[in-house]
């Protein structure tokens, strides 16, 4: 018996390496198939980014030309004592500073 014990494990050894081999494999594909996708998103990855560093010039000139119309904006008022009150900005101005004397 002690021939058949040997096969058995050699069975059981086999069975084993050939399930090891298989996912092995199975990830081998499972890699490549992620690889592919990766390339295939990869130019709208890119736009997204584009898009974003768009977004946050836009932004930072929008601050900057913020900034520079508050000063120009203080600026009238200490020469003429009138505020500029034409402009989505500058009425947002007013309701706030009206909100905050509430």
């Amino acid at each position: 018996m002690p021939g058949t014990q040997v096969t058995e494990e050699f069975k059981s050894q086999m069975t084993f390496l050939k399930t090891y081999e298989r996912n092995y494999q199975l990830r081998k594909k499972q890699i490549e198939a992620l690889k592919n996708n990766a390339e295939e998103l990869k130019p709208q990855v890119e736009v997204y980014e584009e898009i974003q560093e768009e977004i946050k010039a836009l932004k930072s000139q929008n601050k900057t030309d913020e900034e520079f119309l508050v000063s120009m904006n203080e600026m009238v008022l200490r020469s003429t004592g009138e505020p500029i009150s034409q402009g989505p900005l500058f009425e947002e101005q007013k309701a706030g500073s009206e909100q905050q004397t509430n």
